[in-house]
């Protein structure tokens, strides 16, 4: 923040400098000054001329000092109206936070539904999964039952036969 302060000090001062090199005292040098109005005026004396250009002088300073003011006022308003504009912009951009809680906690009823359905879905199918088990373990059993029953059929049927 004191970077763009002394950013903007610095551009004021610039733009005044810019501005005081076109005043005539910055363009005319007192010897030029005085060389000028003696071709033009032969009866005015040499500290006549150095009076008028103090003269001149003193304006240019007081213009300048006016010119300078009238630029801060300028960039002063510039600022503010930027800062209020910045600010206007944010605000239209920021969620309030009542906002974002109510939307966080509608996000968390949601997925607190979707995850209590998942589970009572998991459920279901554990409670199908282990069914199933049991029936295959079942048919497991019968299956290795069956080899031993063919074999006593088999040997009452021998047994039987011989009978006969």
């Amino acid at each position: 923040m004191s970077s763009d302060i002394c950013n903007l000090a610095m551009s004021e001062q610039n733009l005044i400098e810019f501005l005081s090199k076109g005043f005539l005292t910055n363009i005319i040098s007192p010897t030029r000054f005085k060389d000028l109005i003696s071709t033009l005026d032969e009866h005015l004396t040499e500290e006549q001329i150095e009076e008028l250009y103090r003269g001149l002088r003193s304006n240019d300073e007081d213009a300048l000092d006016a010119v300078g003011q009238r630029i801060r006022d300028c960039l002063v308003d510039s600022r503010s109206q930027t800062r209020k504009s910045v600010e206007l912009n944010q605000l239209r951009h920021t969620v309030s936070v009542d906002d974002l809680v109510r939307s966080l906690y509608t996000a968390h009823q949601l997925l607190d539904g979707k995850i209590q359905h998942l589970d009572s879905t998991v459920q279901k199918h554990s409670a199908e999964l282990k069914q199933l088990g049991k029936i295959l373990r079942g048919n497991q059993v019968m299956e290795s039952v069956k080899p031993p029953l063919e074999r006593l059929k088999v040997l009452l049927e021998q047994a039987a036969a011989k009978r006969s």
